[in-house]
């Protein structure tokens, strides 16, 4: 699997942190353990872009949407699911988590649109917030209805994307 794992590396039996319960429950590789969880990904495409990887960005958005296409429970076109297996790419845990859904769908906007959204580029570092495209605007303006209003158009056009390609020529469907 081409994508990060929560907590790596994984807590292992030798390892202090270990407790018996992990035999059973949330072994290396699995859940809060390294499991891969798609809303974790879609942070790290959208770091990527931020820090102008775009390459990087887009061939961890396609591994991404492989990963978030099958289900574990319902049948559907797209799973969502809540963490993916580290070492099996096995889905697990549930179907259709809304967080995986809108991390994939602002990782799919971010690189689209070359640029991320609430997040600083790299040419804003140390300093405050800037960019050329987006300058900075005062709390009322950029906290208010007509922010709301732009957040909210730009999910939906993602959105509408699921439908095609979000990187061209090279997601499969």
């Amino acid at each position: 699997m081409d994508l990060p794992s929560c907590l790596f590396p994984y807590v292992l039996p030798h390892h202090e942190d270990w407790r018996t319960r992990y035999e059973r429950f949330n072994r290396p590789g699995e859940y809060h353990k390294g499991g891969v969880w798609p809303f974790v990904c879609g942070f790290y495409i959208a770091a990527c872009v931020a820090a102008g990887r775009m390459e990087l960005a887009e061939q961890k958005l396609l591994a991404l949407t492989e990963l978030v296409k099958p289900w574990h429970e319902n049948e559907a076109e797209w799973g969502f699911n809540e963490w993916i297996q580290a070492q099996t790419g096995q889905p697990s845990g549930r179907d259709w988590q809304t967080w995986s859904a809108a991390m994939y769908l602002y990782a799919a906007e971010c690189v689209h649109e070359r640029q991320t959204e609430f997040f600083l580029t790299t040419s804003a570092w140390p300093g405050t917030y800037s960019r050329p495209d987006n300058p900075p605007q005062d709390n009322v303006a950029s906290n208010g209805p007509a922010r709301f209003n732009r957040d909210l158009g730009v999910a939906l056009t993602a959105f509408g994307r699921l439908q095609r390609p979000m990187v061209p020529n090279q997601v499969k469907s």
